[in-house]
């Protein structure tokens, strides 16, 4: 009976001492890569002077993970993004000129879709 009782207080007081711990970051290396800004993709329209360069969201956000979605053909659609889960939205847009070597930047919402 006492080896019992040892055991459950044991067991119970590494229960809480791991509790303890927290969560626990990578290396920094690690995070400065995770944390890293996303690389633009630049559209380029056939023919013309100007292209539209875009940056998206580079990693879902805990909130857009537990957001409610419909499978539809084997696929996960967001109700909230109306796309697929794993499409990440745009969150910076730049036109640019060629011929002039400009840019002009789009001023997006920030809840956009």
């Amino acid at each position: 009976m006492k080896k019992r009782i040892t055991l459950l207080i044991m067991g119970l007081i590494m229960t809480f001492l791991n509790s303890q711990s927290g969560y626990k970051l990578p290396p920094d290396n690690i995070v400065k890569i995770f944390d890293a800004p996303a690389i633009p993709s630049v559209y380029f329209i056939p023919f013309a002077t100007i292209g539209i360069e875009t940056t998206y969201q580079r990693y879902q956000t805990l909130e857009q993970l537990a957001d409610e979605s419909v499978k539809l053909a084997g696929e996960d659609i967001s109700k909230k993004l109306n796309a697929p889960q794993d499409s990440y939205p745009i969150n910076k847009m730049k036109i640019l000129n060629f011929e002039e070597n400009s840019e002009i930047s789009l001023n997006l919402p920030e809840d956009i879709k």
